[in-house]
Formats: C-alpha cells, sequence, structure tokens
C-alpha cells in the first residue's frame, strides 16, 4: 500500500482527522466489544490511515486480543494491508 494511494482504505483523513480518528477508534473498541488489543501506532497521512504493531524479534508475539482487535477492525472495513507489523531487534542479538 502507498502513503499516496487514497483510495486503498477510503477512510478520510484531514483538518477533522483527530476527531474521525477517534471516531475510528471507538467504532474499532465497540466492534471488539472491549477496549484493549489497539495497535500500538495509528498514522495518518494523505487519506490513508495504516495501524502499526511493533514487536521484538524472536521475543514478542501477536496477542489474543490484539488478534480480536484486527478482526474487529476488518469487520468495519479496514483493509488487512492497513495493518503492518515491524519486527525489530538490538544489532549483535
Amino acid at each position: 500500500m502507498a502513503w499516496g494511494d487514497q483510495s486503498s482504505i477510503g477512510l478520510p483523513c484531514g483538518s477533522e482527522s483527530d476527531c474521525y480518528q477517534e471516531a475510528l477508534l471507538r467504532g474499532i473498541e465497540d466492534a471488539a466489544g472491549k477496549r484493549g488489543g489497539c495497535w500500538d501506532v495509528l498514522c495518518c497521512r494523505r487519506g490513508v490511515h495504516v495501524f502499526a504493531e511493533s514487536k521484538l524479534k524472536e521475543k514478542d508475539r501477536i496477542r489474543a486480543s490484539q488478534r480480536q482487535w484486527l478482526q474487529a477492525a476488518l469487520a468495519v472495513g479496514i483493509r488487512l494491508d492497513a495493518f503492518p507489523i515491524v519486527e525489530w531487534s538490538l544489532e549483535g542479538e
């Protein structure tokens, strides 16, 4: 997914993005039936919203609550490609 591709997710973002993002998060929370599980980072640029999750390589994994939150987000219409997992490690480990 390219940042400039506004049609890939189709969610509005702009001067009222803070209100929209809050409503988006609450909609996912409602669909999930709980607050826990939200991914680490929500980014918005040129109409594209991305939820990123950061995981320490070979020591961290997606929790059940995060899988449930992802399923709820998909149910409210957010595409799977809006959910990258960023795996990281410290150099030399």
